[in-house]
């Protein structure tokens, strides 16, 4: 699988993505508040890569903080990254990002970032072979000890914690403003077009794609984020 998303991120998800997850805004900024602190000593004219970059969130929040970066927003979908464009433009961030449309095979070879984020976007790769490649990648566009923030969901080991957190997940899912049967619903595609490993797998994976010593800051409900290093490019 060369695909870091689904072929369901379409215009008509897209137009509506940043309405549909409104009401848990606190968990987005949260994930971006984690990134800002694993960021904060780079240099002032950092260059960052943001990985299924969707709408531009994180990219908006680390570059209104940081007035000297430049970004990469880098999506496979293409409706995502047009909303994107539209929301940097509108914030007046545009001069300081490029677009681009495509997979992390696609970058120009040689291009090197000081840090990359990848914000629930290796989930939707089910092959951990193919989720391994997707690290490898990133890896091979960093700089020696460049940061990477992911974020992904993953379970607990023990079921009767994975069934207490998923009813926790379907509250939250309601709170939200989804109908029971909706909410209910919300996991329906995990293990077929999402993959919801424990952590320690995750951080397997992580390492195996080149990444030294992942570190777990952030989680609520399945939502986990780490902070992780590039060490020596693999593959």
């Amino acid at each position: 699988m060369n695909s870091e998303k689904t072929d369901f991120f379409g215009k008509a998800h897209a137009v509506n993505y940043d309405k549909s997850a409104q009401g848990l805004a606190a968990i987005k900024d949260a994930i971006h508040l984690v990134a800002k602190i694993a960021l904060f000593d780079l240099p002032d004219d950092s260059n960052i890569l943001c990985v299924g970059a969707g709408t531009g969130a994180e990219l908006i929040a680390l570059a209104q903080s940081n007035p000297g970066w430049t970004f990469t927003a880098l999506d496979s979908s293409e409706a995502m990254l047009s909303v994107c464009r539209e929301k940097i433009d509108k914030a007046g961030l545009s001069a300081r990002c490029d677009f681009h449309h495509g997979y992390i095979d696609s970058l120009p070879d040689g291009k090197t970032y000081h840090a990359a984020t990848s914000i629930l976007v290796s989930q939707f790769l089910i092959s951990q072979e193919d989720r391994v490649a997707f690290f490898q990648k990133i890896t091979r566009h960093l700089l020696p000890g460049g940061y990477l923030i992911n974020a992904d969901l993953a379970r607990p080991t023990d079921d009767d914690r994975y069934e207490a957190l998923m009813a926790s997940w379907v509250k939250m899912q309601r709170y939200n403003g989804l109908s029971d049967a909706q909410a209910q619903a919300s996991t329906s595609l995990w293990d077929t077009y999402v993959s919801v490993l424990e952590p320690c797998q995750v951080e397997k994976i992580l390492v195996a794609g080149g990444f030294e010593n992942p570190l777990l800051v952030f989680q609520t409900f399945f939502i986990h984020a780490w902070v992780a290093r590039a060490g020596t490019p693999r593959g």
